[in-house]
């Protein structure tokens, strides 16, 4: 195929995939119709006076281009109950100036999520997640979402930008209790969750090591395998000593637990990527004698030769306040909707369309004026 070819085809392919998008058209004008959702997840919880005065926003009562579907789900076993209430919006369209359909397929939407605090945080930035459950510790997080505040309908509303998923989804918080959700991790409990990952790393080598070894055992008895004997011998070595290296590092970890003072223990954490990753081998792809350097996500003793380094974050433990009913809003978080694919054609002109006639009106005040209770 010729340079100009080459180039050809994947201009050609996006001229295509732009004509497909303009052949979609938004039915902007076509009736659309509210589905209320009249049924409550428990008795005692308000969802419905939520739903209620989201249909004061006239885009949602009387849409005009799409359909507004509410619906919950529920998580039963959560003490206070928690929900999320979703408004699915179904948009109408024209394909090549056809008849006009609905959009059923994913439709973007609107979450309401009450008493759901995992909404607060980047769920990618979970970490040593085996390590805590074994210490029975809440999972750590090297990353919480910043809040800003904004004014949005005369009420100074905390939002943040929600990228799980890489959705990048902008949120808004409230929280009139100001219930504390986060906590910084202790120098303390990081030392024995990462003290923990070793042990879990040791076992899991040794337990492979032995494997290779009986390997190597059943080669020595078959002609057909023998040639592999050396390369397996040179591997398992190799990891035998990962394995002490691990050790090494446990047993300096250890050491440096027990050494801290109790001021030093309640400090909070950093967790440190440096430049000298450890590695079995060398950069000509020889085994290497000795290993050394560190590990991913180390305490972090120094600042030198470090590439990243950060806070470590998890939830209280109690972070609801167990005086007030087992129904009532205590945190409640409003997603806007993730609009799928490039923001053109239909997509980009319905969500200038939201943020023109649907989020400047929502009802943070008279939300906020019904939690607590």
């Amino acid at each position: 195929m010729t340079f100009l070819k080459l180039l050809l085809v994947p201009l050609l392919g996006l001229i295509q995939l732009s004509v497909n998008a303009q052949e979609f058209k938004w039915a902007k004008d076509a009736e659309g119709k509210l589905y209320p959702m009249n049924k409550i997840p428990y008795p005692g919880f308000r969802s419905k006076e939520v739903f209620e005065l989201f249909h004061h926003i006239p885009a949602i009562s009387h849409p005009k281009g799409f359909d507004v579907r509410e619906s919950w789900t529920a998580h039963t076993k959560l003490v206070p109950k928690s929900a999320i209430l979703i408004f699915a919006i179904h948009h109408y369209f024209t394909y090549k100036n056809g008849p006009i359909k609905k959009n059923n397929n994913q439709p973007p939407q609107i979450e309401v999520s009450i008493n759901n605090p995992e909404d607060l945080v980047d769920r990618h930035s979970s970490i040593f997640i085996d390590e805590t459950e074994a210490l029975g510790m809440p999972i750590m997080y090297t990353d919480t979402f910043p809040t800003s505040y904004q004014d949005i309908n005369g009420y100074g509303a905390r939002y943040f930008i929600n990228n799980n998923y890489s959705s990048n989804l902008k949120s808004y918080l409230l929280n009139p209790m100001n219930l504390r959700i986060f906590k910084a991790v202790t120098r303390e409990e990081y030392l024995k969750v990462f003290i923990k990952h070793l042990d879990i790393e040791i076992k899991q080598q040794t337990e492979a090591n032995a494997e290779t070894k009986k390997t190597i055992t059943s080669f020595e008895k078959n002609d057909q395998f023998r040639n592999s004997q050396d390369d397996l011998r040179q591997v398992n070595e190799s990891m035998i000593k990962w394995v002490d290296f691990l050790k090494s590092k446990r047993s300096y970890y250890q050491k440096k637990l027990i050494s801290l003072s109790q001021v030093e223990r309640k400090k909070p954490a950093t967790w440190a990527m440096y430049n000298n990753p450890a590695n079995t081998k060398d950069k000509k792809g020889n085994y290497l004698e000795t290993i050394s350097g560190s590990l991913p996500y180390e305490p972090m003793e120094s600042t030198e030769g470090i590439l990243a380094s950060g806070h470590l974050y998890s939830f209280y433990e109690k972070i609801f306040d167990n005086r007030l009913p087992g129904t009532a809003f205590q945190l409640i978080i409003i997603s806007e909707p993730y609009w799928q694919g490039p923001l053109k054609g239909i997509q980009k002109e319905m969500r200038e369309f939201f943020e023109e006639n649907v989020y400047p009106f929502f009802p943070f005040k008279e939300m906020e004026a019904i939690m607590g209770k």
